[in-house]
This record gives structure tokens, sequence and C-alpha cells, in this order.
């Protein structure tokens, strides 16, 4: 079987060494949605190496890592450093700033996340997810004042989702205090 595995890896370096950057991301981002992260991290990669003053293949590589993140609290550090890369080089690159929040929150760095989601904020006043985790990390610093305005302005924005965003601050408190 690891023969295989190397025999693939050779050949798709070979495949895409032909490709452009933006041929190299398209693949990438393909084969991330469809549940093939080594071969979109293979683009990624390449991708990066033909120009690494671009962000989307940081924030490929970030995002492949972030999903570890969430689902096992590995590859944190390394989702981290990436959208930081984005960051760096286009501080309104989608959405690197709620992600690497997402990834300080799953760490346990909520200071940090809440200075992500509140940068983000000043930027994006409609997007309910931002305020939610806001309230989650507000909860988590001791701050319920901040936390219930937070709240409040998510719901605002979505009503309809309020239970969702209820069970997802019970969620984390439940996983905090078993």
């Amino acid at each position: 079987m690891e023969m295989k595995r190397i025999i693939f890896f050779f050949l798709a370096a070979s495949l895409y060494s032909c490709m452009s950057y933006d041929e190299l991301i398209t693949q990438g981002l393909e084969y991330s949605e469809n549940g093939k992260p080594d071969e979109a991290k293979i683009c990624f990669e390449k991708a990066l190496s033909k120009d690494s003053t671009r962000p989307d293949a940081y924030y490929g590589l970030g995002f492949l890592q972030a999903e570890n993140c969430r689902s096992n609290q590995t590859g944190c550090e390394y989702a981290i450093n990436h959208f930081t890369q984005v960051i760096r080089l286009d501080s309104n690159f989608r959405h690197a700033l709620y992600n690497r929040a997402n990834c300080f929150m799953e760490l346990g760095m909520y200071r940090q996340a809440l200075n992500d989601l509140t940068t983000r904020f000043s930027v994006e006043k409609e997007d309910v997810d931002y305020f939610v985790n806001r309230t989650l990390c507000y909860l988590q610093l001791g701050d319920t004042l901040n936390a219930k305005y937070a709240y409040k302005n998510a719901v605002k924005l979505n009503l309809s989702r309020q239970s969702d965003y209820f069970d997802a601050i019970f969620d984390l408190y439940d996983s905090q205090h078993e």
C-alpha cells in the first residue's frame, strides 16, 4: 500500500508541474470539496511553490488543517500559521480571520479568537457566525454583558436560527463542564 502511495504522489507531482497557479488552486478546491485532502494538499503546495505572494494556496492549506483542528484538535497551529500568512498578504481574504479564530477557540485561546472576530466584525457586520462565536468567546472569558450583546445581535440578524445559537452555547458549556 505504501508503494502505491509513493507512486501516486510522484505521478501527481509530475502532472501538477505543468499546471498554472490558478489551475492548481481550482484543482485543489475541487479535491477538497470532494473529500480528497491529500490530493488537495499537493495542489496547494505546488501552487505555493509557483507563487508564494498570493494568499489562495496558504488559505487552502490552512483550511485543510482547520478541518483536522475542528474534528480532533490536530494541526491547529499549522492552520493558524497559514491563515496568518493569508491575513498578512490580504487582510480581507474570504474568511481567514474567522477560520483562524475558530482554531484559536479549539485551543482555548479565547482572547486571540476574540481579537480576530472583533477585527472581522468591523469589516463584516452582517455575518451571524461572527456574533455567535463572539458570544462563545465572551462567555469563556466570563464577560456575560458582552456575551449577551453579541448573542442579541446574532439573533437580530437571523431570528430563525435562534435555537441553533442557543444550542451552540449550551454545547460549549456542557463540554467545558463534563
